[in-house]
């Protein structure tokens, strides 16, 4: 209902009170006092929503970053697997010609290994891809590396790393060459008729000499160490690392675009 105000304004013209009578419709100055309320509301809820999208947003790429660095050592994990699988498979090409069949009975050779003892699959393969330097028959692979894992236990212990099976398969490579002396300085000891044998023999009865020596030393060390309760918990700590490896080869595919979302979130 409109509602005027009265009011009255005195005036002096020429020395004469003059008195002019103002009306203003109260309404009118409502609804444009109103309609400048209801835009600074709507200013008000578009800055609302803007902060909301604007939380959202930060918080959607602050998991993303923290997922990306949650998953970095499965990642590394993956990575430092497929580097040993890729050079195992490079050298086995390149020194014996090797085919996926060839390649295939070494990876199930390692997974038996690994379900036998101790040694991860990822330690095997890098001590493997050494050993492969020195030899020139898949064969020679198969027959020593067991007799790695053996030695590389029985200096290393549970904690034998990649770098461990590279220096203990350079060893075993040296002696494979005729160079025994190599083993003898970690406390291996051979017979005269082991030397002369690996001195002499073809690739495959240095290799099956080589294994028994290193057998008669220091035994099954692999397998009777996985034994223990400390072994046994190690052979969880490998089938969980196996797990990690699968998960960081999935997510080490979206890696990039993990990184691309942290960019446009900052």
């Amino acid at each position: 209902m409109a509602k005027d105000i009265k009011f009255n304004i005195r005036l002096n013209i020429d020395g004469k009170q003059v008195v002019v009578d103002c009306k203003k419709n109260v309404q009118a100055l409502g609804e444009a006092l109103t309609g400048v309320k209801a835009k600074a509301r709507a200013v008000d809820s578009a800055l609302s929503r803007l902060t909301s999208v604007s939380t959202l947003m930060r918080n959607g790429m602050d998991g993303i970053r923290q997922l990306g660095a949650a998953m970095q050592p499965f990642i590394d994990k993956a990575n430092a697997a497929t580097a040993a699988q890729t050079k195992l498979t490079t050298i086995m090409r390149q020194r014996m010609g090797a085919t996926e069949a060839d390649i295939s009975a070494i990876n199930d050779a390692v997974a038996a290994q690994t379900r036998l003892g101790v040694v991860g699959g990822t330690v095997q393969k890098s001590g493997l891809q050494q050993l492969a330097t020195f030899a020139s028959q898949r064969q020679t692979l198969e027959t020593l590396l067991p007799a790695m894992n053996n030695l590389l236990v029985q200096q290393r212990g549970l904690n034998a790393t990649s770098e461990d099976a590279v220096g203990v398969a350079n060893l075993m490579g040296k002696a494979l060459m005729g160079n025994v002396g190599a083993l003898t300085r970690v406390g291996i000891t051979l017979t005269d008729h082991q030397k002369e044998l690996i001195k002499t023999g073809d690739e495959y009865t240095k290799a099956k000499t080589l294994a028994e020596a290193i057998t008669d030393n220091v035994g099954n060390m692999n397998a009777e160490l996985a034994k223990t309760d400390a072994g046994q918990v190690k052979k969880m700590a490998n089938s969980f690392g196996s797990l990690q490896v699968t998960v960081g080869k999935f997510f080490s595919e979206y890696q990039g675009v993990i990184a691309g979302f942290g960019q446009i979130g900052m």
